[in-house]
Parts: C-alpha cells; sequence; structure tokens
C-alpha cells in the first residue's frame, strides 16, 4: 500500500504569514489525523537521518533539538495558531 501525503507552503510576505496545506491525493483514501501527523513526523526524522547522513554540517543531534526547540517556542504561547483550521472532511475517520 502506498500513501502520499503532500504538503504546501505559501508565503505571505505582505502579511507577515505563512499557511501551511497539508493535502491528499484525490484518488487516496484519507488517513486519520494522528496517522497523518506520524507519517510527517516520521517524514522529518528521515530528513534529519539523511542531512547528518550527507553532512550538512550538523549532527542529527543538534537538528532534532532545533526541532524540538522550534515547536517548543510554537507552543509556548497560547496565542500562537489561534487561526489554526482543520477541515476535518480532510481527513479518514479517527
Amino acid at each position: 500500500m502506498k500513501l502520499e501525503v503532500v504538503t504546501e507552503l505559501v508565503l505571505d510576505e505582505k502579511n507577515n504569514r505563512s499557511v501551511v496545506n497539508i493535502k491528499f491525493p484525490a484518488n487516496q483514501k484519507n488517513m486519520t489525523l494522528p496517522d497523518t501527523i506520524k507519517v510527517l513526523s516520521s517524514g522529518v526524522a528521515l530528513l534529519i537521518r539523511g542531512a547528518t547522513k550527507e553532512n550538512c554540517g550538523m549532527t542529527d543531534y543538534e537538528l532534532m533539538n532545533e526541532v524540538i526547540s522550534y515547536l517548543n517556542s510554537e507552543f509556548v504561547s497560547s496565542t500562537n495558531f489561534n487561526d489554526v483550521k482543520v477541515y476535518k472532511k480532510a481527513f479518514g475517520n479517527e
């Protein structure tokens, strides 16, 4: 079985904002929200391993710390992502 998740980043420089869209191909059964999170997290882990294997100048430990620090900074404020929208129709049944 092959599952595909497409992420799209749209930069709105005028308003200093980013929009991230997570999509599934139309001909594919959508994954649940928790499964989608796991797949995207796995992709980040693979990128970190691959970057260190290709000698990107940082160790996997350093890259992982940067990712964790970034996530911590995003979730430290209750106002971050106040406008996030999750379209439940886009995900499979929970």
